[in-house]
């Protein structure tokens, strides 16, 4: 294998991509090629399902993704100035490239998202290690310099990505699709090459797997324009060729390049970003004043129903709110959902007050305070809110403490008793009209009452 595929759109890439996962892996092999990259537009999406598919094929998966980057800040969204975004192609090396392009993409969509989720050049310098680099199409910043024959512009932009990325990390990209431009661009892309030392790579900016293909990806483009393909003055890819194509076909393209061909086999080598399944991965939490992490879980809650709810009197009574604040929770359950740790028993209760949790942590089902009663208690808790990273849930009012007796939400479980935990399959029947028929996938909560 002397090349490798680093700029493809996946079907992730919605309604522009045309690239099934599985029929790409079949393509890949086909073509004798060993490695194949995923770059969707500005999302992340079919990360997974390309991983596991490429592993599953025996083909090396690169992940990447083809950003947007703002023209001018990501906080800049004045229209007629921000709407034109730069795309530039981001490939991971590691562990530590994969954390800097999600934490690109996750700030794209919530701070940079204008028509589309943009970043920019602070965010660029801020995380920019573990990433390779990759000068991107026609849509490019650099390329839309040359289009206009800012050659200075171009140059000063590579200059710019090069000092972001390193000299070996960033790569001007050449493509050749048989569009007019493109052959007015490569022969400055190739000057900014030598007069920069940058190297060069090849690509074909992939949206399907062949040729004939190319009909049903411009038919995608319709319904993503609210157009109809025989409307003259629509958005048209002039080209049949952004396919999957062999290394054969390229080279007669770039006869003249064997360094840029070779370029992409030593960036499909250094990218080596391997996912761990089945196992979860939670931070560990160090409590402030040097106590165990239950015990000062209690305390919070503690104080933070004392603080809310207020202290009962000798007598028993509990005011006028006449909401009963609990003194003693069961605190092991929703010290799971905080700290992820249970018992692997059946779902119910053990005499000591702590949850049994099977299905949940079996099938490592992900679980959180909710529901009903000590769920929302612990999760209102203004004291345990900070500590739990900041979220703002919805406080518990009296209305939904349930006096004695049976709990009118959940009749099968007592007031006055102890916490309970169940496991609900999200297509269990007789959840499914609280649920809906078509939600998929275990879903846990906790339902139960407080013990005083």
């Amino acid at each position: 294998m002397s090349f490798v595929h680093l700029h493809l759109h996946t079907e992730y890439s919605l309604l522009d991509g045309a690239c099934r996962i599985g029929r790409l892996m079949d393509r890949v092999k086909e073509l004798g090629q060993d490695a194949v990259a995923i770059t969707d537009h500005g999302v992340m999406y079919g990360v997974i399902d390309f991983y596991k598919a490429a592993k599953a094929a025996g083909v090396k998966p690169i992940i990447g993704c083809e950003v947007y980057v703002a023209p001018r800040t990501r906080f800049d969204k004045v229209h007629g100035i921000d709407n034109e975004n730069a795309h530039l192609v981001l490939l991971c090396q590691n562990e530590t490239g994969y954390r800097n392009l999600s934490y690109l993409v996750s700030k794209g969509f919530l701070e940079g998202f204008y028509g589309r989720p943009r970043i920019d050049m602070e965010l660029l310098r801020q995380h920019s290690e573990g990433l390779i680099a990759l000068s991107a199409c026609l849509a490019g910043a650099i390329p839309r310099r040359l289009k206009i024959d800012d050659y200075d512009g171009a140059k000063a932009l590579a200059l710019e990505y090069s000092e972001i990325f390193g000299p070996e990390t960033f790569y001007l990209e050449l493509q050749n699709h048989g569009i007019p431009e493109q052959a007015k661009i490569n022969p400055m892309l190739l000057r900014l090459a030598r007069e920069l030392e940058l190297p060069l790579v090849v690509t074909n900016d992939a949206h399907y797997l062949r040729r004939e293909d190319a009909a049903t990806q411009d038919v995608l483009m319709c319904i993503q324009m609210g157009k109809t393909v025989d409307d003259p003055n629509r958005m048209r890819v002039e080209s049949d060729e952004i396919y999957v194509k062999s290394e054969d076909e390229l080279r007669q393209l770039f006869p003249q390049l064997e360094e840029a061909f070779a370029n992409t086999v030593r960036i499909a080598e250094r990218c080596n970003v391997e996912f761990e399944f089945g196992h979860y991965h939670l931070p560990a939490f160090e409590a402030p004043d040097g106590s165990d992490s239950l015990s000062y879980f209690r305390k919070m809650c503690r104080d933070g129903f004392e603080e809310r709810y207020g202290s009962s009197s000798e007598d028993g009574s509990f005011g006028a709110s006449r909401t009963p604040p609990p003194t003693m929770l069961s605190y092991r359950a929703v010290h799971f959902a905080a700290f992820g740790e249970a018992d692997a028993d059946p779902v119910g209760q053990t005499d000591d007050g702590r949850v049994r949790v099977s299905g949940a942590a079996a099938d490592a089902v992900p679980v959180g305070a909710g529901g009903c009663g000590d769920g929302q208690l612990a999760a209102g808790n203004r004291q345990l809110v900070p500590a739990l990273g900041g979220f703002d849930p919805v406080f518990p009012v009296p209305g939904q403490i349930h006096g004695l007796g049976q709990d009118p939400v959940h009749p099968d479980l007592r007031v006055g008793g102890s916490l309970r935990a169940q496991v609900l399959p999200r297509n269990d029947p007789s959840q499914q009209q609280k649920n809906g028929p078509e939600q998929q996938g275990p879903m846990f909560g906790f339902h139960g009452s407080i013990t005083w």
